[in-house]
């Protein structure tokens, strides 16, 4: 079920529960309204009462007791007397009652004045005059006693059947106002009731329409774009004609947005891996927060191509045997750099010293001079080792032209340069050799040269001895 859907049916369940509401009210109303199921009960339950029992403020009863006391037995007579005046304080408190809760009106003076007047009067003669007569047991006087009390009785009562007339058109008009009120209350009612459905239809489709037309499409719809966009997946979104301000409408402008933005570090990555160090992403392209990221990320490879190009012109001062700078000391994992550049210095810095401590002996005649070979690793072992060789390469050619030139200076001519020796070595070696070989030639001539002029002599040195 779509939310257009969930909408229309809540608002239907809103209107429906109006008037189901409406249906209970106008129910309720019709069972206790004037001259209704339950207010006909209540009126017929009062008049019960009042046909059952005596009013307080009708002196039936009263007279009634003072009938009986006029014939009564002396011995009912006690019972009798209490009674009437029982009925007489009920009489006075019933007035005072009416006196307190009666408003202003034609019911109230006849009930409060002219039919308590005479009332009061009554019981007044009742209680001082024949009640007394009879405990004196005087009935002249109670006979005379209770003639007044007759007299007083139809004033009273005249004045009781009066109010009952006005009391009961009162009633009337009473009931006919709230018959009348109760029915254009219910007019209005209706009324009403029609217009808010109205009003809740009206302001139900608007809202209905007003929250579709702000998301843009179904809410699952707009979570499963959300959920893609969540995982990196850059969906289209599919918009109504004419939609640019809708929820959905600006998740597609996001989209677009992080679209480029993707566009522009792809680019950049590209560019940079084409050696174009120098290209940054144009950050006036986007707005806000991706501004911020596009300028971050900038300032970001800044520092590293810049961190770099360092690192590139210390090693190049380096590779020009400068070793004079030091690379700064770097940050965090940068410290990492700054350490493997020093080691670098310092490596070069050492086998620069085993190549000069190597080249003064060399210049000094020492060729016994050897390099700490053991110290270092990789090409710079291999580069002591080679001079450790050279060095005993010249040692050891040096040392046999030192041993044959002292053999020839000796007269020993026998000495010659064994071995394997190459280049200048193995043409001092041929030299040296074919140099003793030429010599001993030499004295060799000689000496046969000197042999024969000595057996020359000799022969001469005979003949001159034989003359």
């Amino acid at each position: 079920m779509t939310l257009k859907q969930r909408l229309i049916l809540l608002s239907v369940m809103f209107i429906a529960s109006i008037l189901l509401l409406a249906l209970l009210s106008f129910n309720t109303l019709s069972r206790v309204k004037v001259n209704g199921p339950i207010y006909a009960s209540i009126v017929q339950q009062k008049d019960l009462l009042a046909d059952i029992l005596p009013p307080p403020e009708y002196l039936i009863e009263s007279y009634l007791v003072t009938l009986q006391m006029s014939g009564a037995d002396r011995r009912d007579l006690p019972g009798l007397i209490a009674k009437a005046r029982s009925l007489a304080k009920d009489f006075d408190d019933r007035h005072d009652y009416w006196a307190k809760e009666l408003p202003d009106s034609e019911a109230k003076t006849l009930l409060l004045d002219k039919a308590y007047q005479p009332g009061k009067q009554m019981l007044e003669i009742q209680q001082q005059k024949f009640i007394p007569a009879l405990e004196q047991g005087d009935p002249v006087t109670a006979d005379a006693a209770r003639i007044e009390i007759d007299a007083k009785y139809l004033a009273h009562r005249a004045a009781v059947d009066e109010l009952v007339k006005v009391s009961t058109a009162n009633a009337t008009a009473v009931e006919q106002e709230a018959a009348d009120t109760i029915r254009m209350r219910t007019m209005l009612s209706v009324a009403a009731i029609l217009i808010l459905i109205g009003i809740a239809s009206f302001v139900a489709w608007r809202i209905i329409g007003s929250i579709m037309r702000q998301l843009g499409g179904e809410p699952a719809y707009a979570a499963e774009v959300a959920s893609k966009m969540a995982v990196g997946e850059m969906t289209e979104i599919e918009l109504w004609a004419g939609d640019t301000d809708s929820l959905l409408a600006k998740m597609k402008t996001m989209v677009g947005t992080f679209k480029g933005f993707v566009e522009a570090q792809a680019e950049n990555a590209r560019q940079h891996e084409l050696g174009m160090i120098d290209h940054q992403i144009d950050a006036s392209r986007f707005s806000g927060v991706y501004g911020q990221m596009a300028k971050s990320m900038n300032e970001l490879v800044q520092s590293h191509i810049a961190m770099k190009m360092r690192v590139v012109e210390v090693v190049k001062r380096y590779a020009m045997g400068d070793l004079s700078i030091d690379m700064e000391q770097l940050p965090g994992k940068k410290a990492q750099i700054t350490e493997a550049i020093r080691s670098v210095k310092t490596s070069l810095q050492s086998i620069n010293g085993q190549i000069k401590g190597l080249v003064e002996a060399a210049v000094a005649g020492n060729f016994t001079a050897r390099g700490e070979a053991e110290q270092f690793q990789h090409e710079f072992r291999e580069m002591v080792e080679g001079l450790n060789r050279l060095m005993a390469v010249c040692d050891k050619g040096l040392g046999e032209v030192s041993r044959i030139l002292d053999a020839l200076a000796k007269g020993d001519l026998t000495q010659r340069i064994d071995g394997d020796y190459q280049g200048t070595f193995g043409k001092l070696q041929s030299d040296a050799n074919t140099t003793v070989s030429r010599l001993r030639q030499v004295v060799y001539q000689i000496k046969e040269v000197a042999d024969a002029i000595n057996t020359a002599a000799k022969e001469i040195a005979a003949g001159n001895q034989d003359l």
